[in-house]
């Protein structure tokens, strides 16, 4: 993911001091501040949080796994709105379950496709990273993610994800009159 220019939509104005954005999570900070009216001076303040949430987001996207012992890891393609009023984008993201039962978000990828390529690089930078091969991996039926799961976690079982494999099942099924 590529960051693009500052854009600033509002400001955090004085009814945020220090200690009540110290508080909020980066998430809960980028959406209170892109729901601000825009203020003079925005510019440079949004620019600021902008950029703290940009470093957030390449710290948690390069940091080391390799404390995680992953017992089941799951792997999709989802669609969602990362700038408003655009349409949706694929991001293909990596969460696990540890072996003590912890549910860990490994790696989200904006502006990644489910094809082989994009997958086998996805999976290949978790490695990278410290990503050990989990037990089991679960994944939809998209033939990229399936042969790139088969290349990059050799000694894993692989399975068909059971809520994607229900949402199929159901699709097939008239309703009932």
């Amino acid at each position: 993911m590529q960051r693009g220019r500052c854009r600033a939509r509002g400001a955090l104005g004085p009814r945020l001091g220090e200690g009540a954005e110290a508080a909020l999570t980066p998430a809960q900070l980028a959406l209170r501040v892109l729901a601000e009216p825009v203020e003079p001076g925005a510019a440079e303040e949004g620019c600021q949080v902008t950029e703290r949430l940009w470093s957030e987001y390449e710290a948690f996207t390069s940091r080391d796994l390799s404390e995680y012992e992953i017992a089941y890891l799951f792997a999709d393609g989802i669609a969602e709105r990362l700038h408003g009023g655009q349409r949706r984008e694929a991001v293909l993201c990596a969460w696990g379950i540890t072996l003590e039962g912890q549910k860990v978000l490994l790696h989200p990828s904006p502006g990644t496709k489910e094809d082989t390529e994009s997958c086998r690089a996805f999976f290949q930078d978790l490695k990278r990273r410290g990503l050990g091969d989990p037990r089991f991996v679960a994944t939809d039926g998209a033939p990229g993610l399936i042969r790139a799961v088969e290349e990059c976690f050799p000694r894993s079982v692989r399975g068909r994800c059971l809520a994607h494999r229900m949402r199929n099942l159901q699709s097939k099924i008239p309703d009932a009159e």
